[in-house]
């Protein structure tokens, strides 16, 4: 897979200009405001839906979540922190830079190591000037399947690779309050969680970024304690996605097509289920990484 020897900057058509910032003496619901639209990280840390959903699980009651419509006219939370106090709040959110001219191997086996969705890309004096995210490597992965597929790795069906994914999937059905969603998400320290029917069916899925539907000044915080069924009703659907279900695979999948309803779906995790819709195991973007990897190791 020479691909993988190419510098990341050769893959990487981003400009500084790109990259959007907050500063870290920013009140919260500033930083929520640019996080409400599209994803906005400084320049020394990263911060992003994850580490608002741990500030609000860690500072908020679920009494005062509940009536937040009332008290934010009072006492006006997100206005008393300020971004530098939050930046990894999650602690799943490090600055860990690594250098345009790195061979993409390099950086995609530090993604894995780190466990990190993503990793700033810096210049030899230590400029800021892209950031690398898993979706950016699958997408470059699917644009170069030829390349990548030389050994076959590509064609090999998910019941052929062993350990892709996580077969502890965490879930949570959907008559519980969007806010039980959120703090399952915080306690277990991932990024979301699938949606099950009283019959253990899989009928969604609820991640980070679905917070912004409280409003970036948290105006809109009573709707945490709607049951999840209608919470996620209220999430708008990416009209260009051809997909208007949950994303799921099934044994026979094979990993090239795995990759495309990544690139197609823009999601970062996709639920292995049998033939009964219940999930047997979520793979990640970060789990097909480390699974290319692993086969361009032997």
């Amino acid at each position: 897979m020479n691909q993988l020897m190419l510098s990341i900057g050769h893959i990487l058509p981003n400009k500084s200009e790109d990259i959007y910032s907050v500063k870290s003496n920013d009140y919260i619901f500033s930083a929520f405001k640019v996080l409400y639209d599209i994803e906005h990280r400084k320049f020394n840390k990263f911060i992003d839906m994850i580490d608002i959903v741990a500030f609000c699980m860690k500072n908020l009651t679920k009494t005062e979540m509940a009536e937040m419509d009332m008290v934010m006219e009072t006492k006006e939370i997100f206005k008393q922190y300020r971004v530098g106090q939050i930046c990894d709040l999650s602690a799943r959110n490090p600055f860990l830079p690594v250098e345009a001219t790195a061979p993409l191997k390099v950086a995609i086996e530090l993604m894995v190591k780190w466990n990190v969705h993503r990793v700033p890309v810096i210049d030899s004096e230590g400029t800021l000037v892209s950031i690398l995210t898993q979706s950016r490597v699958l997408e470059f992965i699917n644009n170069h399947v030829m390349e990548f597929n030389e050994n076959g790795v590509l064609l090999k069906k998910i019941e052929e690779i062993s350990n892709l994914g996580t077969s502890d999937v965490i879930s949570i059905t959907d008559d519980n309050m969007a806010i039980e969603a959120f703090q399952l998400i915080y306690d277990k320290k991932v990024s979301a969680v699938a949606i099950l029917n009283d019959k253990g069916e899989l009928t969604g899925n609820i991640s980070v970024s679905d917070l912004k539907m409280i409003g970036y000044d948290g105006g809109l915080m009573s709707r945490l304690f709607l049951p999840i069924r209608t919470f996620t009703q209220m999430v708008p659907k990416d009209k260009a996605s051809p997909f208007f279900t949950v994303i799921c695979v099934r044994d026979t999948t094979s990993l090239e097509e795995l990759l495309v309803k990544f690139q197609l779906s823009k999601v970062h995790r996709i639920y292995h289920v049998n033939d009964s819709m219940k999930p047997i195991q979520v793979i990640s973007q970060g789990d097909v990484l480390k699974s290319i990897i692993k086969q361009d190791s032997i």
